[in-house]
């Protein structure tokens, strides 16, 4: 459909540049990586039954959870799984004023975006396409409400990091 000939364009034309740091510290030169892969599954709230609310959709939640659901929605997808009952998607939820900022970036990609991954054999990036829908609760409190009561809202989910144990980092 629609989606697969957008993301199967995306997969053909897209470049991520990225900077590293040598040994002395110093930036070195732009590299360009391949996308390893585009989600080219059907990304629409409505396509899922499962659907995790996740409360302060930030980079540990990203890196971590949502590439995970993208990695089991792409294995499906593989697999010619598009059976509603067996595909699990994230609508983020946004608390915060910092939160604006996250939805803004992701409703402008669609929700999408490049996970960049490191190791000692080189950089991989990756676009993940599980969050598929984004509340910043403080505009919407109705449409926050609606989703987390919906029968698609299985697991409700958030990550506590620094910010949220609320420490002075000068007298703990």
């Amino acid at each position: 459909g629609a989606d697969e000939a957008k993301y199967a364009e995306i997969a053909r034309s897209a470049r991520v540049r990225s900077m590293s740091v040598s040994e002395d510290g110093l930036y070195a030169q732009d590299k360009v990586m391949e996308l390893s892969q585009v989600p080219a599954y059907p990304r629409s709230v409505d396509s899922f039954e499962n659907i995790i609310c996740h409360i302060g959709v930030g980079g540990f939640h990203r890196s971590h959870e949502a590439m995970y659901i993208n990695q089991l929605l792409l294995q499906a997808d593989a697999n010619g799984n598009t059976d509603p009952t067996g595909r699990w998607a994230i609508v983020g939820i946004g608390l915060m004023p910092w939160d604006n900022r996250m939805r803004e970036a992701l409703e402008a990609q669609d929700c999408c975006y490049t996970l960049v991954t490191r190791s000692p054999a080189g950089s991989k990036a990756q676009v993940i396409g599980s969050i598929v829908d984004f509340v910043y609760a403080p505009e919407d409190r109705k449409a926050c409400v609606e989703r987390l009561a919906s029968p698609q809202c299985k697991i409700v989910s958030l990550t506590v990091t620094e910010k949220g144990y609320c420490l002075n980092v000068d007298n703990g």
